[in-house]
């Protein structure tokens, strides 16, 4: 069986997370704050999780972001999965974070091995006759030892580095349903039990640890599933009953959404949908103005007032356009811009108390 390492790391799994979904929810932990202020955190705090089943995966992987001083997590509804959020601070670089984060994770049992680096590519020789060179024949062992590793470590549970460049690390791992010791394991239960890659999945686990150059912190961000993932919920055109948008707010016409997230507990009237179009960014807003009126939504004084200042070139044009409403002490805020991509448009719709 041939396994090509970054199509099953990045493409394969496609989980979706990345730098720029670590950074929604960290937004949506700024924004779907409680009233009062209070933080509403999961109900099981770092230190509880699994407590029924101490010594699992994921209790060592709580204990190490425990190490970190990891913020307790907060429960997320993500496109109908629940997954865990929790951030933390740091002086160390993420370079740093990730030696320190990859030593607790040996420590604690989650990992076989530390993972400092990203599995280079299959060693380059020349010809079939030049794997028969002592010297070349141990460059291809010594690489696949070092995927044998990464691969076991990546599908049972652990975590390994999928992304390194400045100022920037991220780590990810997976636990398989039958939660397979090692990747061998995991691939005979895939294919015993005739599943999919994305199928064999019950849980997902991302780090990452993130430093501007002008900033004095390092931001480390950790993003987990429960134990009952479904990945296909996070298909952009999945077709799933229970992932209904908001009777609030109707998705533009002719729009796919590509997300859904929202808050639980006491943030259960927080969420956010995002969709994909090919309607202009102005028809869609216009859309939107007439969709949200005929169900009782009022234009908000701010969105007015700022609408009027762009028209009448006070503050400068952007391609973005924002419009805003309220209705019976909630609100809603649409967000539309070009994607870049093939003429498209993206659509974030907040709702909030």
């Amino acid at each position: 069986m041939t396994i090509d390492f970054n199509k099953l790391l990045i493409s394969g799994l496609k989980l979706g997370a990345s730098g720029a979904l670590i950074c929604a929810i960290a937004w949506a932990v700024v924004t779907f704050s409680s009233p009062g202020g209070e933080v509403e955190p999961a109900e099981a705090t770092i230190l509880s999780m699994d407590m029924f089943a101490p010594a699992s995966k994921s209790k060592r992987f709580a204990d190490t972001l425990e190490a970190f001083d990891m913020e307790e997590p907060r429960a997320y509804d993500w496109n109908g999965n629940t997954v865990y959020f929790s951030m933390a601070t740091t002086d160390a670089s993420p370079m740093e974070v990730l030696h320190a984060f990859q030593q607790e994770l040996v420590q604690n049992g989650v990992n076989k091995k530390m993972h400092t680096r990203i599995l280079p590519s299959f060693p380059r020789v020349d010809s079939f006759e030049a794997l028969g060179k002592k010297s070349e024949s141990k460059k291809v062992e010594r690489w696949s030892e070092s995927k044998r590793a990464q691969l076991d470590d990546f599908f049972a549970g652990g975590l390994v580095p999928i992304t390194i460049r400045p100022g920037y690390v991220a780590m990810a791992g997976a636990t398989s349903k039958g939660e397979a010791d090692n990747a061998v394991d995991f691939f005979k239960e895939q294919i015993a039990a005739k599943r999919s890659l994305e199928d064999s999945v019950k849980i997902m686990r991302y780090v990452e640890a993130r430093r501007a150059p002008d900033e004095a912190k390092t931001m480390i961000s950790a993003v987990w599933s429960d134990d009952k993932l479904e990945m296909d919920k996070f298909a952009p055109d999945s077709k799933r009953s229970d992932l209904a948008v908001s009777s609030e707010a109707p998705a533009c016409l002719g729009c796919r959404r590509i997300m859904s997230f929202g808050g639980t507990g006491k943030e259960a009237n927080y969420g956010t949908n995002v969709f994909v179009g090919y309607q202009h960014v102005d028809e869609t807003i216009q859309f939107y103005d007439r969709a949200m009126q005929n169900r009782g939504w009022k234009p908000a004084t701010a969105s007015i007032i700022l609408r009027r200042l762009a028209e009448q070139g006070v503050i400068p044009p952007s391609a973005a356009r924002t419009v805003s409403f309220n209705k019976d002490g909630k609100f809603a805020t649409v967000v539309a811009y070009p994607s870049g991509m093939g003429g498209e448009t993206q659509v974030h719709v907040f709702e909030s108390p």
